[in-house]
């Protein structure tokens, strides 16, 4: 099942907020890779 949120970005939705729900929405992408494909982002990343 797939889920889509709509934030409007002029609105009064902080900014820390927005970034909790990409990060959220990152982690739940990368959760779904093989270990291999996981540990190449998190090597990306740092």
């Amino acid at each position: 099942m797939m889920l889509w949120n709509t934030v409007y970005l002029d609105s009064d939705v902080p900014d820390t907020l927005i970034r909790e729900l990409i990060q959220h929405s990152v982690d739940e992408v990368i959760k779904k890779l093989s270990k291999k494909k996981q540990k190449e982002y998190r090597d990306s990343t740092t």
